[in-house]
């Protein structure tokens, strides 16, 4: 045993991470050919924020993968701070963006360049991604350019915060 903890302290030992963080921001998104839509949830004081933007002028998204991941790194831009150390899960009906989320890299070189990215614009934060079905993505009417969540669409929120089991540091409900 003295042998084996002097090898160990030989050998620099380090802190061992912390567990990743509870999730206390969510962020729903969509991609279509106009562009991005998103519903943000603060899951600690319920405060939903949403979005949606066309994609820039001459920038097309011929590939809805690329776009959907994108999407993600604009709903982070928007409703994140970049000093943000908590966790984020992100809902996509996107399975390859969900895949390049929770392994933070892709076999795709234009996902891997938005994944890296989303991690230098956000290095403190701890991201995970889980599958949503389209037809109940709140955020597909923003990004085919409405102007508002819809009252559906707000339930569709409420639903999904309602039924996943995500570990958060309240237990307050979204409003």
């Amino acid at each position: 045993l003295q042998l084996w903890t002097a090898q160990c302290v030989a050998n620099e030992p380090t802190t061992p991470p912390l567990p990743t963080s509870l999730h206390t921001h969510l962020i729903v998104s969509d991609a279509s050919s106009w562009g991005v839509g998103f519903v943000g949830v603060d899951i600690t004081s319920g405060k939903i924020v949403y979005g949606s933007a066309p994609w820039p002028r001459g920038v097309e998204y011929e590939h809805s993968t690329s776009g959907e991941l994108r999407g993600v790194l604009v709903a982070a831009r928007a409703f994140l701070l970049p000093a943000t150390r908590d966790g984020v899960i992100v809902l996509s009906d996107n399975a390859a963006t969900v895949a390049a989320v929770n392994k933070k890299r892709s076999s795709s070189t234009t996902m891997n360049a938005v994944i890296g990215e989303l991690i230098r614009a956000f290095p403190l934060a701890t991201f995970s991604a889980a599958h949503v079905a389209g037809v109940v993505n709140p955020a597909d009417g923003l990004s085919r350019g409405a102007a508002s969540l819809s009252t559906n669409d707000v339930s569709k929120v409420k639903a999904i915060v309602c039924r996943r089991s995500i570990r958060t540091t309240s237990r307050r409900a979204v409003q």
